[in-house]
């Protein structure tokens, strides 16, 4: 009767030995298969930069990691296009021509008006160039579409003076494909001017 016993306590002594085998073998097994997972998604957002022969590797981010800087680069690069302005009706019409890629309809208006007031054909023949300066952009990019506000000053100057105005202007944003006209993939809509009053004229 004694010996069944040792022979039952035994069996339980192996029972549990190798259960705890088995649970240990088990999350060996899950944290191999983890680790591997995240080395090979590491592994996959590592790309190799030719650089005069020699490779150098630099990490891939998400699309979405800097897509508040692309909007804000977006709406800066079409204020470049269109309010800095100087005395050569080719470079005007190139830039608006580049412009037009960035938006809808909207974004033609300044253009437009300023075609209309006679604005481009003063400015060439008085030889004079406005320029933009940023000073802030704001953009929400937890609406849909994104908000965009920008603030800066337009600066005309002439051969005699220099006129110093506001700048404040609005618009939404959506995702769009990229392209070689569309770098960062944005659209912009409903855009419009919030504020444009004189600051400021002196002599030269």
């Amino acid at each position: 009767m004694e010996s069944l016993r040792n022979i039952d306590t035994a069996f339980q002594k192996i029972r549990v030995h190798a259960l705890a085998t088995v649970l240990a073998s088990l999350g060996f097994s899950i944290a191999v298969c983890w680790w591997a997972f995240d080395y090979a998604n590491t592994a996959s957002k590592r790309i190799y930069l030719l650089n005069n022969g020699a490779a150098t590797d630099a990490l891939a981010s998400s699309v979405h990691a800097n897509r508040e800087a692309e909007a804000k680069h977006h709406v800066r690069y079409y204020h470049d296009l269109i309010f800095n302005i100087s005395p050569d009706p080719r470079s005007i019409d190139y830039n608006a021509q580049r412009a037009w890629y960035l938006g809808d309809g909207s974004i033609k208006l300044p253009y437009e008006q300023n075609k209309e007031n006679n604005f481009y054909n003063q400015l060439i023949g008085g030889n004079m160039r406005q320029e933009f300066r940023e000073d802030s952009i704001r953009v929400n990019m937890k609406t849909i579409p994104y908000k965009a506000v920008i603030y800066g000053k337009v600066t005309i100057t002439r051969s005699s003076s220099r006129l110093t105005k506001t700048l404040v202007t609005s618009c939404e944003l959506v995702d769009v494909n990229r392209s070689d006209n569309n770098s960062n993939g944005f659209l912009m809509q409903n855009f419009t001017i919030l504020e444009n009053k004189k600051l400021s004229s002196e002599s030269r």
